[in-house]
């Protein structure tokens, strides 16, 4: 019962959470209420009616009967909960990383990963790749990076394709290559302009056994060009496409 409350609380913390960084997402909240009630179940042929007279009204079941009173020994200073530690901002250890404080932005999100929030399993598997303070650890990077993908961050469904493509055997794995399409075009859906790109250039040329398609790589290039992709821009040049032209749409 104790777990119970306890996982209740936490995910009423989370979902009251005035940060949006910092709140879980409904999906999360489902799967772990669902969770919780699947291992806490309530017999149905249970009233909840404690037995009578089992509730100690006058305190003489108590053990601690023995104590002497309240204002004899004890102050309120005795009684209080310790501080309740603040996690910081997702914000803060965006700022401390682009200042190079890579040990403080590493704490950060470390702490907000604890909250299962995607945002900071993005940038913990974005430390364990390049091994910013920390030592590389590309498992558990495509780990984190899976994991904030499937909560819909499209710079985490970009990282964790390319992680699929890193992978031994890739180009000859059609599972590997089917799970790395998915999450490219996920990135792309999300507005990530550099899997727009990268469709792009896979349907102009062909490439991981996908057809020729020329109407659908300008799409994804002039969409990766609008949404500010140098490359995309040169390679509409090299081709000699306006990127306004609806003709080639």
């Amino acid at each position: 019962m104790l777990t119970l409350c306890f996982g209740l609380v936490k995910n009423i913390i989370q979902a009251w959470c005035q940060n949006p960084y910092e709140r879980i997402n409904i999906a999360r909240l489902f799967l772990t209420l669902e969770n919780l009630a699947s291992k806490h179940v309530i017999s149905d042929d249970s009233s909840g009616l404690l037995p009578d007279k089992s509730i100690d009204l006058d305190g003489s079941k108590s053990k601690d009967s023995h104590l002497p009173p309240f204002n004899e020994e004890y102050t309120l200073v005795d009684v209080l909960p310790d501080p309740i530690k603040t996690v910081p901002l997702l914000e803060e250890g965006i700022a401390a990383h682009k200042n190079k404080e890579y040990e403080k932005a590493w704490k950060c999100f470390e702490e907000n990963v604890k909250f299962e929030n995607a945002h900071a399993k993005y940038w913990q598997g974005y430390y364990l790749q390049n091994g910013f303070f920390v030592k590389k650890d590309l498992d558990r990077a495509t780990k984190l990076y899976k994991e904030a993908a499937d909560d819909g961050i499209p710079s985490a469904q970009l990282c964790y394709a390319f992680a699929i493509a890193a992978t031994k055997d890739f180009k000859t794995d059609q599972n590997k290559i089917s799970e790395f399409l998915r999450y490219l075009n996920l990135a792309s859906e999300n507005g990530n302009h550099v899997a727009m790109h990268n469709l792009g250039d896979i349907y102009l040329n062909g490439r991981l056994g996908q057809e020729k398609d020329e109407k659908a790589a300008l799409k994804y290039i002039k969409l990766a060009a609008l949404n500010g992709n140098s490359k995309a821009t040169e390679k509409l040049k090299e081709l000699k496409v306006n990127i306004y032209d609806s003709d080639n749409n």
